[in-house]
């Protein structure tokens, strides 16, 4: 894939999360990513988006949406 490795994953994950935020009356997200899939979970990571639990293969990250996002 060559879109791999450019940084836009990233960058549209943050957009997708302050429209939630801006545009709508929605409070918490959560995200479910394989655990093998070491991309997703890096960009998790990098927003600094925390773990809330792993369950089997998953690991589910939660993310208040009551204040303004960090970045």
């Amino acid at each position: 894939n060559t879109m791999r490795g450019n940084g836009f994953m990233p960058e549209a994950l943050k957009a997708f999360i302050e429209y939630l935020y801006y545009n709508t009356n929605i409070t918490y997200a959560t995200f479910s990513i394989n655990s093998v899939n070491s991309s997703s979970t890096k960009i998790m990571n990098k927003l600094n988006i925390p773990i809330e639990k792993t369950l089997g293969n998953y690991i589910h990250y939660g993310l208040s949406l009551t204040k303004e996002p960090s970045w």
